[in-house]
């Protein structure tokens, strides 16, 4: 089951579970949000933060927001002393009246969403007149002590999320590019990271290091040969500030070498890749020409 549709089976066992709740309050401004299952304890104080689980969608059923994703991160609020009468927040009033294991749903109207909540213009296509659905579920109210602990364990979790999601990927990119070179008969030298560099041309000067700017000219092409980018003339760059597969390969280059890089994923672009013209996880052919070293 994919993402898109787990989000869409939570709202509706939300939407069931609502069905047969009618527990409903109001906040100060006149918000009204409905219990689905109700917590205990006391709503969070000024200066301490609300864990929550979220959802929303809008009037057409499309969801707009949901942190109940694989890689999905909890929303992490400020419990504010009080919201300023000139906001007239009701989104925000509702969090702060809410505890621990509190799960509710509320609606809102689009024009107040967006003009208070977010603080935006209404986006083309969204009637204003419209309701968003809002689904939320509190999962801790931190002190600042226990935040800091949080963001510590969150931040571990999500490097070694990241870090099999490279390693697995790099595989994938591993088997593409060696078939790549077996095909056309390349032969290639791979360095222990993984980028892969054929010399057309060994020049005799100095090979540079991360901490120099390199002069240097190159053409960038998918694996079907598309070309993305191909600078006009040599032009000058740290090479620290460059990705990571050119600052894995420049330094085997004596100044003069021509080469074609090849270059996994995630040591170009990433997962992000670079829109519009790279997509994510795309692994990369450069034509390179190291001119020379900035001194």
């Amino acid at each position: 089951m994919n993402m898109y549709m787990r989000s869409i089976l939570l709202l509706l066992v939300m939407s069931l579970l609502v069905a047969a709740c009618s527990e409903t309050e109001k906040t100060p401004s006149g918000q009204e949000f409905t219990y689905i299952r109700k917590g205990k304890g006391e709503p969070g104080r000024k200066g301490e933060y609300i864990l929550m689980n979220m959802s929303y969608q809008d009037a057409k059923d499309s969801v707009w927001f949901t942190s109940a994703r694989e890689d999905g991160n909890p929303v992490l609020l400020p419990i504010l002393d009080s919201i300023p009468k000139s906001m007239k927040d009701g989104v925000r009033e509702v969090f702060q009246l809410l505890r621990v294991n509190d799960s509710i749903t509320f609606k809102v109207r689009a024009q107040e969403l967006f003009t208070r909540t977010w603080q935006s213009p209404v986006p083309k296509g969204v009637d204003s007149t419209s309701f968003f659905t809002f689904h939320v579920g509190v999962k801790e109210i931190m002190n600042p002590d226990r935040l800091n602990e949080f963001q510590r364990e969150f931040y571990e979790k999500e490097n070694a999320r990241a870090m099999k999601a490279e390693s697995e990927q790099l595989m994938k990119d591993t088997v593409e590019l060696d078939q790549y070179l077996a095909e056309r008969n390349i032969t290639a030298t791979k360095t222990p990271e993984g980028v892969r560099y054929a010399i057309t041309k060994l020049g005799k000067g100095e090979k540079p290091n991360l901490s120099q700017q390199i002069r240097f000219a190159y053409k960038g092409m998918l694996m079907d040969g598309s070309v993305f980018d191909e600078s006009k003339q040599p032009i000058v760059y740290p090479l620290s500030n460059l990705i990571r597969g050119w600052q894995i390969a420049f330094p085997n280059f004596p100044v003069g070498t021509k080469a074609t890089l090849y270059v996994p994923s995630s040591l170009g672009y990433g997962p992000q890749g670079s829109p519009p013209t790279i997509p994510a996880n795309a692994n990369l052919i450069f034509e390179v020409e190291l001119v020379g070293i900035e001194k």
